[in-house]
């Protein structure tokens, strides 16, 4: 029997660091909205891409985009705030 390991979608991870850096900069108010936009929506766009690839090859791996756009999000709803 062998045991193939399943790699983590790459494209995910790097949605995952910006959304949290999105994050980051929405709580810092000297950094304001700009840069958190711009990392949401970079962040969002790479999450949507390794959703749709990871779903389309059939492959592991969805849980990482899909933290990584609600990071973005919530990133977005802070900097608002």
């Amino acid at each position: 029997m062998e045991t193939t390991r399943k790699r983590p979608s790459a494209l995910g991870i790097a949605s995952l660091i910006l959304g949290l850096l999105a994050t980051l900069t929405a709580m810092i108010p000297v950094c304001g909205l700009p840069p958190t936009f711009v990392l949401a929506a970079v962040g969002v766009v790479l999450g949507g891409v390794g959703l749709a690839l990871a779903i389309s090859y059939g492959r592991t791996g969805v849980g990482l985009p899909v933290a990584g756009i609600a990071l973005c999000i919530v990133a977005v709803g802070w900097g608002v705030v």
